[in-house]
């Protein structure tokens, strides 16, 4: 198996005297330093007494592999899709690290591939070769059929993995029904999603005069989305779930009857200085995003956007489901409140039930904001010099500010809501999950405790919590 490989650099008197970044790149390999942090090269500081350095190389991964028919005859054209889990924002999400389409000999290479634990999937598709009205349906390495039952691929530095797949023809079944309710004159897709997230426009006909539609697809476990754009700019979606093993009829889908749902902003100004009309207040000072729970590929979120005249703040095309809510605010602003009706959108998911329609978001703003200085120690020991800082408020672990900081032992954070907050540090951003509380719980005993009052200033020491030893 091949080894980690290292370069040495000896600086001389013809750098200028300073500090710098010093990398390597070499094809076939990976920067070590940008695999664990996220940080390309070394910061070094130049003089005189400068030691040699020192950079390491990881060689690059690949899987392989052949797929055939059970009788053995070679597949062409299938598609195969790499997963893995990836942590981005403290929060663990599913991303494709990879892809190939088999060649006319059933052969596929994925290479470049970090250290790491895999999934290979194949996407269901039509049969190429396949004589009749047959098609392969979605798999997973080495030959089930969902993702719980799959088996992981380790990859470690610079291995190569074979992954052979056995696939069998499926029958492509007829999917028809009738889609209600959309718009004469605007655009429609009609889409199956299965559980990878993969989109299929599989349609053999369609009228666009009654919303008839026939489609065809293989065997499996999809979401029936329908998407509509009005002439007049409006977006409408609306999905269900199928399960397809033979032939389904009568399916009926037509966008949900719910309003966008507004956002009405308040602002509270302790500073003449800030003071804004309603329309600005309510348009100009905030963005909210809105997750789904369900997403396990991050693919369908919801922003709020600008509609009207005069212009107010809205949420549009929330489908069924729970959401979490992330609110961005400019400064000197934070929210003080956000509230769904009874929900408090700080502290617990918004639900949006089917055929109801959500009440108003409503949120204050305030401008009395605080500012908090974390001095972190043994920061210059670490190899990598990032920081990765984390505001945790006393209610609320949803809200918890992260500062994702490269170097320096010192980190200044405004615009903070006044309350009392624990702060952790970490040495490595890319390994802690800490949107999850029974990670996050481990490490809350080691935390600095500080009371943030309106408009104040505070300064806190802390010690790194080293992860990446």
């Amino acid at each position: 198996m091949p080894r980690l490989r290292t370069a040495t650099a000896s600086l001389n008197s013809t750098i200028c005297i300073g500090r710098t970044v010093i990398g390597v790149h070499k094809p076939g390999y990976f920067d070590e330093r940008e695999l664990r942090s996220g940080l390309s090269g070394a910061a070094v500081s130049v003089g005189p007494d400068t030691e040699p350095v020192t950079l390491n190389l990881v060689p690059q991964g690949v899987i392989y592999g052949h797929i055939q028919t059970a009788s053995g005859e070679p597949i062409e054209g299938i598609r195969l899709k790499l997963m893995s889990q990836r942590i981005v924002q403290g929060r663990k999400q599913w991303q494709e690290s990879g892809g190939a389409s088999t060649n006319e000999d059933g052969d596929f290479r994925i290479a470049s591939l970090v250290p790491g634990t895999y999934y290979l999937a194949v996407e269901p598709s039509e049969g190429v070769n396949e004589p009749g009205n047959r098609g392969y349906t979605a798999a997973f390495y080495p030959g089930v059929a969902d993702l719980a039952s799959a088996t992981p691929i380790e990859i470690s530095a610079g291995q190569q993995v074979d992954a052979d797949l056995s696939l069998r023809p499926s029958p492509m079944f007829k999917v028809s029904g009738t889609l209600t309710g959309f718009t004469a004159g605007g655009g429609l897709n009609l889409d199956f999603v299965d559980q990878l997230g993969n989109r299929f426009s599989l349609l053999k006909t369609f009228d666009f005069r009654t919303g008839q539609f026939v489609a065809e697809v293989p065997a499996g476990s999809y979401r029936l989305q329908y998407t509509e754009w009005t002439p007049d700019g409006r977006q409408a979606q609306a999905e269900m779930p199928l399960d397809v093993r033979s032939d389904v009829s009568g399916v009926s889908l037509s966008p949900p009857q719910t309003l966008p749902v507004p956002v009405l902003v308040r602002t509270e100004t302790t500073k003449p200085e800030n003071m804004l009309s309603s329309a600005r207040a309510s348009t100009g000072l905030l963005s909210i995003r809105l997750r789904r729970a369900d997403d396990m590929f991050n693919q369908f979120e919801n922003w709020s956007n600008t509609q009207g005249s005069p212009p107010s703040l809205q949420i549009s095309n929330l489908m069924p489901g729970e959401y979490s809510v992330e609110i961005q605010t400019g400064s000197p602003w934070y929210v003080q409140s956000a509230h769904c009706g009874t929900t408090d959108l700080l502290v617990d998911a918004l639900t949006v039930t089917a055929g109801a329609q959500p009440p108003p978001i409503e949120i204050t703003l305030r401008d009395d904001s605080a500012s908090l200085t974390a001095h972190v120690g043994r920061v210059q020991a670490q190899t990598s010099g990032r920081v990765l800082l984390l505001l945790i408020p006393e209610h609320g672990s949803s809200q918890i500010r992260s500062f994702n900081v490269a170097g320096g032992d010192e980190i200044s954070m405004a615009d903070l809501p006044p309350g009392n907050y624990s702060v952790l540090a970490f040495d490595d951003a890319n390994q802690l999950e800490y949107s999850n509380p029974e990670v996050l719980d481990q490490y809350l005993s080691r935390a600095v405790h500080v009371t943030l009052q309106p408009a104040g200033q505070q300064q806190v020491t802390i010690d790194l919590i080293n992860l990446s030893h």
